[in-house]
């Protein structure tokens, strides 16, 4: 099995450019203004709905970085049970990796 990263590369390129073209096209057409617009009984106010719609935007953002660091202690944590398990009871672990043929 040969490993062809060129076009490997290529495709994940194309993947992200057409990535970046629908969330311009979305942008355009105003389709994420209905995702951060709050729902009827909280946009009634003027001056209070962009308030609401920032709040929910920086909640998000704020969970997001919960989930961050709790996979970052979970690897933390999976880390120091491998380390425990290699130094301290002697198991071996090795990772494979594919070679061509």
């Amino acid at each position: 099995m040969a490993w062809n990263f060129q076009e490997l590369f290529g495709q994940i390129g194309d993947q992200f450019k057409n990535l970046f073209e629908t969330i311009n096209a979305e942008t355009r057409e105003g389709g994420f203004a209905a995702l951060i617009t709050p729902v009827d009984p909280f946009n009634r106010s003027d001056w209070l709905t962009p308030l609401i719609g920032a709040a929910g935007m920086i909640s998000v953002l704020l969970l997001s970085g919960l989930v961050v660091g709790s996979l970052a202690v979970a690897l933390a944590g999976f880390l120091a049970l491998c380390f425990v398990l290699a130094e301290v009871f002697g198991y071996e672990m090795s990772v494979a990796m594919p070679t061509s043929a």
